[in-house]
């Protein structure tokens, strides 16, 4: 079951991320306005917001074969390939910013060249396999029973679409103030997102064991998986937001002098 939708997926799913993708780019400028983008950063916004949606049919179908190799049990080599992938972020993040003095633009190339980055690092392990997982290249199909993918996959992604239209309606707010109060959120969600990459791992983990017990009909232990996720990232969460607290003065020097 994990082969034949490890064939028939991949080009449908990266479709429409790329449908998705040229929607966003077109509609970038209504968004923009939507959200009160003040005029004096319109312009970096606009080419951070497209440069952005360019990595969506990468992010999409890279997000399709994790889910894949978690399934077989294995959520620490799509752990490493977002590891290298945020650490090469960060390091062409420096080099575009104060080497190449590129800004927004540098920014977005950077996050355009990790995310496929690890993309590319997904399809070489397939490729490489010898089991189910293996991804053969010639034999991908286009829209051949997904149907019950699907089924299951609209309702979560319309349950993380109401969860980022809060982000939207805070971002919106967020830019009726000035340039200082903008930047600084933008410094803060930066931070944040590195602190998420924590939260991720335990993610994914926790999908492996439920989905495998689910399958077992053990559900007393995907209530306790359940109890001890939930108790890891809460503990982890206040861990990490100390040590941001704490070490705020150089953390926000990562991205400013001001």
């Amino acid at each position: 079951e994990i082969h034949r939708l490890l064939q028939a997926l991949p080009l449908s799913v990266g479709f429409l991320g790329m449908v998705l993708a040229v929607i966003a780019i077109i509609a970038a400028p209504v968004v923009l306005r939507l959200v009160n983008c003040p005029d004096t950063i319109y312009e970096d916004s606009l080419i951070y917001f497209r440069l952005s949606f360019l990595c969506v049919p990468f992010m999409v179908t890279f997000t399709f074969f994790a889910a894949a190799v978690e399934a077989k049990g294995d959520s620490f080599t799509p752990f490493i390939f977002q590891v290298i992938s945020q650490v090469c972020n960060v390091i062409l993040n420096l080099f575009f910013v104060i080497v190449l003095d590129l800004n927004v633009l540098g920014v977005g190339i950077a996050t355009v060249i990790s995310d496929i980055l690890s993309f590319t690092l997904m399809v070489i392990h397939l490729v490489r396999q010898n089991d189910e997982l293996k991804l053969k290249i010639k034999e991908l199909v286009f829209f051949k029973g997904t149907r019950e993918i699907f089924e299951k996959g609209i309702p979560s992604s319309l349950q993380g679409f109401a969860l980022n239209i809060t982000a939207v309606v805070i971002t919106a707010f967020i830019n009726n103030f000035d340039e200082v109060v903008i930047s600084g959120n933008t410094v803060a969600g930066a931070i944040e997102g590195l602190m998420m990459v924590g939260f991720a791992g335990f993610e994914s983990a926790s999908v492996v064991f439920i989905a495998q017990n689910l399958g077992a009909k053990d559900i007393e232990r995907v209530k306790k998986c359940f109890g001890v996720t939930v108790v890891f990232v809460v503990v982890l969460s206040e861990l990490l937001g100390a040590l941001a607290l704490v070490f705020a003065k150089p953390l926000t020097g990562l991205f400013t002098d001001d």
